[in-house]
């Protein structure tokens, strides 16, 4: 993701440390966005060899500057009044990242790493949930059990599953479905494949869609 953030990082990282490049950083990683409508889009890879090359398509499509409908939204500052209308932001699981480079290059990268990076991420986040306080309501048991209808899911998706995750904010329901029209049926998305909308070009990928509402 190349930078757009010309302006001094307001974020210390240390004495003598050179300044973050908040245009290289997704923005939820350094703060929370306070939405109060989230949707996320939950990728399963199928075909690696295609999935590859799709990744790399969506990605340049959703990068800061590419002129796609939608980009990932970066740690760069907003202006005063100047809060967008939404967010956007890309993650990826330790099942999908194993496709996307192959087992041998997984574990080069996790080898030459410090401080066992990838170990929490293998271990899978309903294994470490009462680490980071994911008890009682808020317990693995309890992670699939939305409203009725806030979500397209047939039932709650296996670990196997969740390859890639893309995540819409939004300040409003309106909005929210608007943008989700302009992600999955944009003439740049041939790399999205949702099971709730009309069949795309590229099969590599499928994605069933979650609701979440805050507050």
């Amino acid at each position: 993701m190349e930078s757009q953030d010309a302006r001094p990082s307001l974020f210390a990282t240390g004495s003598g440390a050179p300044p973050l490049r908040l245009g290289d950083i997704q923005g939820l990683i350094l703060r929370g966005y306070t939405f109060p409508y989230v949707r996320h889009f939950i990728f399963s890879i199928r075909d690696v060899p295609g999935a590859s090359a799709g990744a790399c398509k969506l990605c340049g499509d959703l990068r800061p500057g590419s002129g796609g409908p939608l980009t990932i939204t970066t740690a760069t500052e907003w202006p005063v009044n100047g809060r967008p209308r939404y967010c956007l932001n890309l993650g990826v699981t330790n099942t999908g990242l194993k496709k996307l480079i192959g087992d041998a290059n997984y574990q080069t990268v996790n080898q030459g790493t410090s401080d066992d990076l990838f170990v929490p991420f293998d271990a899978g986040a309903a294994a470490r949930a009462a680490q980071v306080g994911d008890t009682g309501p808020s317990a693995p048991q309890n992670w699939w059990q939305n409203p009725p209808g806030s979500w397209k899911l047939p039932s709650p998706p296996g670990s196997a599953d969740l390859d890639l995750l893309i995540s819409l904010y939004a300040r409003s329901a309106a909005d929210r479905d608007n943008f989700t029209v302009i992600f999955v049926d944009g003439d740049d998305r041939r790399f999205i494949y949702d099971d709730t909308f009309a069949a795309r070009k590229d099969e590599s990928v499928r994605g069933p869609q979650v609701d979440s509402q805050v507050g």
